[in-house]
């Protein structure tokens, strides 16, 4: 590095930047500009978006979620909404309204809600832009495997709904559903979560078990991640625009 003698002056002239550390003088070369490629450029700006989107979708979800500060679901569930934007533009999006990528994501526990609930639910949309889940009648004993001494299963059905281009969230709903632990049938059920999603929207949609169980005689919500299941049910793309 040049040491620049009886020099007084700082900043950029040219292809070089004149600085001082202490009592000395110093000249370097200035860095050249470096020139994204087109595909690298989207990339990381897709990458922005689905880092705002992801972050939006988990607060509106984060009563369902069975730990929202691990980093690493995070990083998963950005990376899943990247990975499915690849070169797209947030404007001219297209389907399909299920993304792979996010559907059956786990937000926490071993397996899919699917894999631990295995009473036939249906998810759909109204005509009021809500979503419903129905789920037929069950005998829980025979559809979930709770560790021993279970006394009851929360089941939570959530929603939330982001604006992509702006990573925005639009609604949430959640429900809770507490659900004794027997061989009793339980009657058919539809929950309906009313949940907006305009176009250029993403909508997800969550389902999650927690067992609570006996533990030296008082009931606590088991922490097993073998017993703990969060995970997306359905995803909707809104790809219309108006005017486009």
């Amino acid at each position: 590095m040049p040491q620049v003698k009886n020099l007084r002056v700082s900043g950029r002239i040219g292809p070089l930047i004149f600085y001082y550390v202490g009592d000395k003088f110093y000249a370097r070369a200035a860095p050249g500009k470096i020139k994204q490629a087109p595909k690298t450029k989207i990339r990381s700006t897709n990458f922005g978006i689905a880092s705002r989107a992801g972050k939006a979708l988990r607060d509106g979800l984060a009563d369902a979620l069975p730990n929202t500060k691990d980093r690493q679901m995070q990083s998963r569930f950005s990376g899943a909404i990247a990975k499915w934007l690849g070169l797209q533009s947030v404007k001219t999006l297209t389907g399909p309204g299920e993304i792979p990528d996010l559907f059956l994501f786990r937000f926490g526990g071993q397996v899919e809600f699917e894999q631990k609930f295995y009473a036939p639910f249906t998810v759909s949309i109204n005509s009021e832009e809500a979503i419903e889940i129905h789920v037929p009648a069950f005998i829980p004993a025979k559809v979930m495997s709770g560790p021993d001494d279970t006394l009851s299963v929360e089941c939570t059905f959530a929603v939330a709904s982001c604006d992509l281009a702006i990573g925005r969230l639009l609604e949430n709903k959640l429900v809770r559903w507490n659900i004794p632990y027997d061989n009793n049938t339980v009657p058919a059920q539809t929950f309906t979560l009313p949940c907006p999603h305009p176009p250029g929207s993403l909508m997800v949609v969550t389902g999650g078990l927690r067992f609570n169980a006996l533990k030296r005689g008082i009931p606590v919500m088991s922490e097993d991640p073998s017993y703990i299941s969060c995970s997306v049910i359905k995803t909707v793309v809104n790809v219309e625009r108006a005017g486009e």
